[in-house]
């Protein structure tokens, strides 16, 4: 099980609400941006932190492999620049009934980030040029002890999900 990071400030209520997050292949002048080839890498029952305004709002599982789809009609004229072919991945979201502000936590935080294509600067604030941001076991760890902390139900509902996408994979077998 790996952790992902996801930075969708305009896109957050469509891909939390639609199960789903999505990003072009490429950036606007072609070339390849990591943030965006991360979603090729992610594989069912990984973790994404979902972090939107501030505050991270909801936590889910990876359902399914990643998909080239085409750019959500629900981005309105959100995107516009973007390619209309990107990459999908299905994911099991989880609302957290109190969001995190990982700012009231940056001394934990900051010493996890990433140094290259850290989902939050220096600051604490997000960084938008990252989208899709592949974070550490030990960081990944702690924002969901950090989640549980404030939400307790929160811990039994991922490990619910964990084993439904366990079980299913084992079916699929």
């Amino acid at each position: 099980m790996a952790f992902w990071w996801v930075n969708h400030k305009q896109t957050y209520s469509a891909e939390v609400g639609g199960g789903y997050i999505w990003s072009p292949k490429t950036n606007r002048d072609g070339r390849k941006n990591q943030t965006y080839i991360n979603l090729t890498l992610t594989r069912p029952g990984d973790v994404v932190i979902s972090y939107a305004g501030g505050l991270i709002k909801a936590i889910g599982l990876v359902a399914a492999p990643c998909s080239e789809k085409s750019k959500p009609s629900e981005f309105g004229s959100v995107g516009d620049s973007w390619s209309d072919i990107g990459w999908e991945v299905l994911i099991d979201w989880e609302l957290l009934e109190k969001p995190i502000r990982p700012k009231d936590h940056l001394e934990l935080i900051a010493p996890l980030l990433p140094s290259k294509n850290s989902p939050l600067r220096a600051t604490g604030d997000g960084n938008q040029s990252c989208y899709l941001a592949s974070i550490s076991i030990e960081l990944g760890n702690l924002l969901l002890s950090l989640a549980n902390r404030v939400n307790p139900d929160f811990a039994d509902d991922i490990k619910q999900h964990q084993a439904e996408l366990e079980g299913d994979a084992i079916e699929a077998a």
